[in-house]
């Protein structure tokens, strides 16, 4: 893998988990509150992030990184920040080795395993743009979750996306 390729899959890490660590102090009507044009609410669309991240490392490599996660059962704070941690290590991990051109199938289409990776992060980036658009019209200051943010975060440690 690129050292590049590395920084943005361990920005996506880092930016899943400020995002979810941030959300876990806010009250649950913040959290269910949903705002139109955005996914759902950003309970909600957090736990699609999760999912998301499930499934793209269930694409790749053939495992489900922890219980399933449906958007629509509110899961604990904990619980998705353990299951993120976990995918965002094995993304780290498999494109570490893997060839960009390999061909995966997905919906009866043959994708370059490439592109997996960068709609991961993709999905990743949208759908938290989609959460601080949310918690911004409700008057909360999100935090900064861009790469600027992860480039200036002195507190990112091994492990945790840094």
């Amino acid at each position: 893998m690129t050292a590049a390729l590395d920084l943005v899959l361990r920005h996506n890490l880092w930016a899943n988990r400020h995002l979810l660590q941030f959300c876990a102090t806010l009250e649950p009507v913040v959290l269910d509150r949903a705002m139109p044009g955005t996914y759902g609410t950003p309970r909600s669309t957090l736990q699609h992030i999760v999912s998301g991240e499930q499934w793209y490392i269930s694409l790749l490599s053939g495992e489900r990184m922890g219980t399933a996660v449906d958007e629509n059962v509110p899961r604990a704070f904990d619980e998705l920040l353990d299951i993120v941690t976990r995918t965002g290590q094995r993304v780290l991990e498999l494109a570490e080795t893997d060839d960009a051109q390999r061909t995966l199938v997905v919906d009866d289409k043959p994708w370059p395993a490439g592109v997996i990776y960068a709609q991961l992060v993709h999905h990743g980036n949208e759908h938290r743009a989609q959460v601080k658009s949310m918690l911004g019209a409700g008057g909360i200051e999100p935090p900064g979750v861009s790469a600027w943010g992860y480039g200036m975060d002195d507190t990112k440690r091994e492990g945790a996306g840094g």
